[in-house]
């Protein structure tokens, strides 16, 4: 049987709650590794033992989130860091690059969590910023061993024995070239109207029309809706202050003197706004 890209080929598998098995080359893939040939090295899934999957083989990313289920990714590096601002950087033959220069510090390991711990998945929990005693709860304090941070995220890991608590992360970790996923959260812009929220034309500028220019219209609510408005309308409300990921971005400088790190492109979010850095 032909196991090669682009012959199409389905299986149909039936589910366990310990592995699925594929024929040729793709064979025990583990719950908690994508690990062989033609699958992402660094996906991890739980599946669902009581219904069968059919699966083209080639094709695992990116069907596997509608079905398999939940989709984990494994982070190689990844940093937090602070946004400052825009800059150029030229590079040797001449070309003049956009870029975004962030501000970091080294990371603390406070947590490292195990697949075959009480946690029953693989990840470290980083804290990023000093911060007084005072503004944290000694709940919090007891957690980090005394220590006061101003944030504390969790990023998922293949190899949680690498990190110990109490260790850093630095900014030696990214290289120049490196390419990057950016994450962060976008600047708020206040209640906004369907023409500024979603790019609406308005009403006609007509004779006898008044003050329909910016007006959303119809929103259907009566025979297709039933009286009420359907969920998901696009209507006027509070725009930004969303969770935005950009990739497909590269590393362009790597100061470790000062701590900064630009990023090739614009990144979402105010000056001074929390920034994730991960490697694509």
């Amino acid at each position: 049987m032909d196991y090669s890209p682009g012959s199409g080929l389905f299986v149909y598998i039936k589910q366990s709650p310990g592995s699925l098995q594929l024929p040729g080359p793709y064979f025990a893939l583990s719950v908690r590794c994508l690990a062989e040939g033609g699958l992402h090295p660094r996906l991890g899934f739980t599946p669902n033992p009581h219904r069968a999957l059919r699966l083209n083989v080639h094709l695992a990313l990116p069907f596997c989130r509608r079905k398999i289920g939940r989709v984990f990714t494994f982070y190689m590096k990844f940093l937090l860091a602070r946004k400052e601002r825009m800059t150029q950087i030229f590079q040797e033959n001449g070309d003049v690059k956009a870029g975004t220069i962030l501000k970091t510090t080294p990371l603390t390991v406070t947590q490292v969590k195990t697949a075959d711990g009480a946690d029953g998945y693989n990840a470290i929990q980083v804290a990023f910023e000093d911060q007084k005693e005072s503004r944290v709860s000694k709940p919090v304090l007891g957690h980090t061993k005394g220590k006061a941070f101003k944030v504390i995220k969790e990023f998922r890991v293949e190899n949680p024995a690498d990190y110990t608590v109490g260790s850093e992360i630095t900014l030696e970790t990214f290289a120049v070239g490196d390419g990057v996923t950016i994450a962060g959260t976008s600047k708020g812009k206040g209640f906004a109207g369907g023409v500024q929220r979603y790019g609406f034309k308005g009403g006609r500028r007509s004779h006898g029309q008044k003050h329909s220019e910016r007006e959303v219209g119809s929103i259907g609510g009566g025979g297709r809706a039933g009286g009420r408005v359907a969920k998901g309308m696009r209507m006027g409300g509070r725009m930004g202050t969303d969770r935005v990921t950009i990739t497909s971005l590269k590393v362009l400088h790597v100061d470790a003197a000062k701590g900064e790190i630009i990023i090739s492109g614009a990144i979402p979010g105010a000056r001074g706004s929390l920034v994730e850095i991960i490697s694509a």
